[in-house]
């Protein structure tokens, strides 16, 4: 008689690539068994380019096994992943990413990039200028204005004075 048994093996992240799981039947008949060999970790051998804009620049990484990858991290910020094949996978910098490491995740374990990927300064928000429209010459005018800088950098204004200004759409 011939009957069939299922084995579920639960091994951790620390399973090292070549060493493999044996199975063997017992109990007479056939002997024989399968090795299971579980899935590497992904790893990233290089990245291009070296350094870019959050949240604009698109950063090719090379590696091993990108294809299993299920999460990518500038740092500590997750990241989109894109097409990817077992030795490329492109994603963008994140909004708020900073400077450091990139990280990507599969089902074998984590791998980190031994290089820096730098994170370029982001230009500040244009500034909104707030106060009259229409005064009187040569009388002092107070004008607000205010910017956002999306790494929370100091923003400097210089303001220089004119005998005439123009308020309206650009």
């Amino acid at each position: 008689m011939r009957s069939t048994h299922w084995f579920r093996a639960l091994l951790q992240g620390t399973a090292v690539m070549g060493v493999g799981l044996l199975l063997a039947c017992s109990g007479g008949g056939g002997g024989g068994g399968n090795q299971f060999i579980p899935t590497p970790a992904p790893t990233i051998t290089s990245i291009s380019p070296a350094s870019g804009t959050a949240g604009v620049t698109v950063v090719t990484l090379i590696g091993t096994n990108l294809d299993t990858v299920t999460a990518v991290n500038f740092g500590a910020t997750a990241a989109v992943i894109g097409t990817r094949t077992a030795t490329q996978l492109a994603t963008i910098v994140p909004a708020s990413a900073g400077t450091g490491t990139i990280s990507v995740t599969g089902p074998g374990g984590t791998g980190v990039s031994t290089t820096t990927f730098t994170v370029i300064n982001t230009a500040p928000t244009a500034p909104i200028i707030v106060g009259p429209t229409n005064g009187i010459t040569l009388h002092p005018q107070t004008y607000n204005l205010s910017a956002t800088d999306p790494e929370g950098d100091q923003i400097t204004f210089t303001v220089s004075g004119a005998t005439t200004a123009t308020v309206g759409p650009t």
